[in-house]
């Protein structure tokens, strides 16, 4: 995608890869050609480290899984609790 809009970009300015400027200049399109794609590269990247960093993954933090929960005794006793004055209230 960042090559296409380099070449795209070197076209419009009439400095495309033609067999000519190749011939010609072949330093000087290759400098044309990877400078800005380097660069283009570069703002990729940075973008998706601010993406990774803005996830919470750090190099300095051990990665950590999330915690399963499991129902104890006391939601058991809401649980069944909130369900009898359900009922109680249906039936009544």
């Amino acid at each position: 995608e960042e090559w296409q809009a380099v070449s795209q970009a070197l076209r419009l300015r009439g400095l495309g890869a033609t067999g000519i400027n190749s011939i010609l200049h072949p330093m000087r399109l290759l400098e044309y050609l990877l400078v800005p794609f380097l660069l283009q590269c570069s703002e990729v990247v940075d973008e998706m480290s601010a993406a990774v960093m803005a996830r919470g993954f750090d190099k300095d933090r051990p990665r950590t899984n999330y915690l399963e929960l499991k129902l104890g005794v006391l939601d058991w006793v809401l649980i069944l609790a909130s369900l009898a004055v359900t009922v109680w209230n249906l039936a009544f």
